[in-house]
């Protein structure tokens, strides 16, 4: 019985990088074969491809808020570091209190940031509009 249960220390790296190089093969695969799917329907379709298609005005838009994002989150990282380690020295749970607080305090961040962006969008739009 002792005998079947030993195994060879180098199986499990070996299966990981074998299972993880066929997810990454697969998830190409199943990428790259639906967008065919779908560029194909719309051109059965008679449709308008130009959704593909991103400018540079869409990307200086969807990332003109990307520092304040960064920030707010590596902020809240590092707060949820000092206040878990205040947490882990009260009531002694050692790696616990330190990555819920990262994960709380991060969390928040980010919802902070999602209200200052909607804030600000809704004022940019408003100066475009002429409101």
């Amino acid at each position: 019985m002792q005998k079947l249960i030993k195994m060879n220390p180098l199986v499990i790296p070996v299966l990981a990088v074998i299972g993880g190089s066929i997810a990454l093969v697969t998830y190409i695969i199943v990428f790259y074969r639906s967008r065919h799917i779908e560029r194909m329907a719309l051109i059965e379709n008679d449709k308008d491809a130009s959704i593909f298609k991103v400018t540079s005005d869409e990307i200086k838009k969807s990332s003109k808020f990307v520092g304040l994002k960064w920030g707010l989150l590596l902020t809240g990282l590092g707060s949820g570091v000092g206040v878990g380690s205040i947490i882990d020295g009260i009531f002694n749970t050692d790696p616990a209190g330190i990555f819920t607080c990262m994960m709380i305090f991060g969390g928040l961040s980010l919802i902070a940031y999602h209200i200052l962006t909607i804030e600000k969008r809704d004022q940019h739009q408003g100066d475009e509009f002429g409101r």
